[in-house]
């Protein structure tokens, strides 16, 4: 268009204008979508430390439970079932 005219062209500034529009608009989305982002971030950063606590607490569980089941090995079924129990509701990924 700048070929066959001028910048005072009123046609160039029309699409002047709504270049500036659609440059606008795509900008403004992409801050949102950032804070978007940022968000999601924050939460997953916070789910994983949420489960990293839950994952280091599971060899001192472990000895716990190992602990009290070479004392008798009815206990020990026991302990076993309510580990399994535990895991279940500690790691229902697993």
């Amino acid at each position: 268009m700048l070929k066959s005219g001028t910048t005072s062209n009123p046609q160039v500034k029309n699409i002047d204008k709504q270049l500036d529009g659609l440059k606008s608009s795509i900008m403004d989305g992409l801050k949102s979508q950032l804070a978007t982002l940022r968000i999601t971030k924050n939460n997953l950063a916070r789910q994983e430390n949420r489960y990293n606590s839950k994952v280091g607490r599971v060899p001192t569980i472990d000895r716990i439970f190992k602990g009290i089941s070479d004392s008798n090995k009815l206990k020990n079924r026991c302990i076993c079932i309510c580990w399994k129990n535990a895991k279940k509701r500690l790691f229902p990924w697993l």
